[in-house]
């Protein structure tokens, strides 16, 4: 029997109420992980996340079969990406499959190869990815059109609807909110904080490091400046020892039927490590969050098995794993 022929057409966002049903049954979607969460409400995300992408050349691909949808990619320009690394670079949002298990493969390796070939004539230079670890399908169709692997994330989540706080760790050091007059301690701490740190930037050979060193600076400054909730700093003495960024999903929680909290970025100075300070963080970030969200999320990479052990001693429990690929285009090279 011959294979089933996919087609891949791009099409536009407003013609994805057309797909709703197809939206619906398809699996890895945003917070599917969470089987809490009403089919109408991931929808509804879904359609939020394409929303928030329409200003940056965002394209939408559905691969087809018989009139059948069999899967959908998004595709849209990273406009802060691009400024802080100076190249064009792009993300792919959504890779949604799963109608037809037999197909779903050649479904997603279909809609890859089009996106690849769109980026390319888009001038694109650095395509990224995030997928499930459980979507394997889109493991290997990544894998086969030249991704590579930059990262693998594991997200631990303490709930307050169902747990009681820890008992307050020791420690010997001082915890206190940011105030406006420390932001010049803050930037002249970074660089030490995260010297030597291999996130997903620092691990793509085409990605230049100082750019990626930088990225943590100005990441801090604006959270600083109110793009986290608050920040939190430690000090032992008078000096810096380790800065906590306190983060709520406000316009998430609008659609998720519960509250979450986050905490984004936190590191201690390299002279301080060893002295509970990270545990001490952590624990005043779970009393800050305790009535203000039902579920705070801490996400750290698969290899980072310290913090690990620190978030399951506090009583987070370990709920949903991605990966993030990136891709080059090797032509652009000067």
């Amino acid at each position: 029997m011959a294979a089933e022929k996919i087609a891949v057409k791009k099409i536009s966002p407003a013609e994805l109420s057309r797909y709703e049903d197809f939206i619906t049954r398809a699996g890895h979607k945003s917070y599917a992980h969470f089987a809490e969460i009403p089919a109408k409400a991931l929808n509804n995300l879904f359609f939020q996340e394409l929303e928030s992408c329409k200003d940056s050349d965002l394209a939408v691909f559905m691969a087809m079969s018989r009139g059948r949808p069999l899967g959908l990619l998004s595709l849209h320009r990273l406009d802060w990406d691009s400024n802080h690394f100076g190249m064009p670079m792009a993300k792919i949002r959504h890779l949604l499959g799963g109608a037809d298990a037999k197909l779903d493969f050649a479904a997603k390796k279909s809609l890859l190869k089009a996106a690849v070939q769109t980026a390319r004539k888009m001038k694109f230079r650095h395509l990224a990815v995030r997928l499930s670890a459980d979507d394997f399908n889109a493991v290997r169709a990544l894998e086969l059109a030249g991704f590579y692997l930059a990262d693998t994330i594991v997200e631990y989540y303490f709930d307050f609807r169902r747990q009681k706080l820890p008992p307050k760790p020791r420690s010997q050091c001082t915890l206190r909110l940011f105030r406006p007059a420390d932001l010049k301690l803050v930037q002249n701490s970074v660089q030490s904080i995260f010297a030597g740190y291999l996130d997903r930037f620092h691990r793509d050979p085409h990605l230049p490091s100082a750019r990626s060193d930088q990225l943590y600076l100005k990441w801090l400054v604006n959270s600083c400046k109110g793009m986290a909730d608050e920040v939190l700093l430690a000090f032992v003495g008078s000096r810096l020892a380790g800065i906590t960024t306190l983060e709520i999903h406000h316009q998430l929680n609008k659609i998720l039927p519960f509250t979450l909290g986050e905490v984004a970025l936190t590191g201690v100075v390299p002279a301080f490590r060893g002295q509970g300070i990270y545990t001490a963080m952590l624990a005043f970030a779970q009393n800050y969050f305790s009535n203000k969200v039902e579920l705070f999320r801490y996400a750290t990479q698969l290899n980072n098995y310290h913090v690990q052990k620190v978030l399951t001693g506090l009583g987070f429990s370990l709920k949903y794993a991605f990966h993030t690929y990136h891709y080059f285009f090797q032509e652009a090279r000067k």
